[in-house]
């Protein structure tokens, strides 16, 4: 017995530190916390900041602003201005918007979550539910806003798609995220209902109909062009119900803008657009702190 074990015994000394060796974690080696041949004042603004001659000089006024802006809009078409829209679009533009996202994503060979490729009767319920059948010749734009942080997909789903490494930090249908205020035009709903095509200020996809607030179009327009507003300037800003900044209701990023009703005391009163419960927009008051706003645009 004793010469069996001992015959054995390197095959088993052998397994045990394969198997040690395949639990550990691997090593990690962390980045180093400053780049070869660079000091820690560089890691700060203030040291780039007064390395340049004249660092408040302004470098284009706001009419200059409005003038590339418009150029943008007008020739580049990499912007859109909601509120200029037609109040019709063509249904065939529709069409082709939403088959040609399809037809992309089915091409690209995508995964589910569960490491398996998504199969032909996946995207047969997708397409069954973009309902290409009822978009009418000419379709009719219905406008409104987000009420309330939205993912923006390219298909009418939850569920996400992946390459075959299912990383799962990269939907590879997350198209956009929109913040609350952002204008919007409806170009469809899915069969289910339950989702709007929209084109936003810089992009289209598929936004929860829940997360979506209608306005005419007269309505949009007021509101975008009030004169008086507040820009976020922070990374991310907390959105309160009061005054006194205690009940939380949402978050947006920076460049949200909203219509300015009161800037004082470190607070910012803003008009917000809300869901009524029949799907329509309301604006009531909401709330921000004042250092994370700016009062108009900043100066470039």
């Amino acid at each position: 017995m004793r010469k069996a074990v001992l015959k054995f015994f390197p095959v088993f000394l052998a397994v045990v530190l394969l198997w040690g060796c395949a639990a550990r974690e691997p090593l990690m080696h962390p980045a180093p916390a400053l780049v070869p041949g660079t000091g820690a004042a560089m890691n700060t603004p203030g040291y780039w900041i007064s390395r340049h001659p004249d660092p408040d000089r302004l470098i284009m006024s706001a009419e200059k602003i409005a003038a590339l802006n418009q150029h943008v809009v007008a020739e580049l078409e990499t912007v859109d201005d909601i509120g200029a829209f037609e109040d019709q679009i063509s249904g065939d533009q529709v069409r082709r918007w939403l088959d040609g996202a399809l037809a992309a994503v089915i091409a690209r060979g995508y995964f589910t979550a569960k490491g398996q490729r998504a199969r032909r009767s996946y995207f047969d319920e997708c397409r069954d539910n973009l309902d290409l059948s009822s978009i009418p010749e000419n379709v009719s734009l219905r406008f409104g806003f987000v009420t309330a942080h939205a993912d923006q997909r390219i298909l009418p789903l939850e569920s996400g798609l992946y390459k075959k490494d299912i990383n799962l930090s990269f939907d590879r249908l997350q198209n956009s995220a929109l913040d609350v205020g952002t204008p919007l035009a409806v170009c469809h709903e899915s069969r289910d209902g339950l989702w709007v095509y929209v084109r936003s200020p810089l992009s289209r996809g598929w936004v929860r109909a829940d997360k979506v607030a209608l306005c005419s179009k007269a309505r949009l327009q007021q509101y975008l062009a009030q004169e008086d507003f507040a820009v976020v300037t922070a990374a991310k800003a907390d959105i309160f119900g009061e005054r006194e900044l205690l009940t939380h209701g949402g978050r947006c990023r920076m460049g949200a803008r909203f219509s300015l009703l009161r800037l004082d005391d470190g607070v910012a009163e803003v008009l917000m657009p809300v869901r009524n419960a029949d799907g329509s927009c309301s604006f009531l008051p909401a709330f921000l702190r004042g250092c994370d706003v700016s009062r108009g645009f900043l100066p470039y």
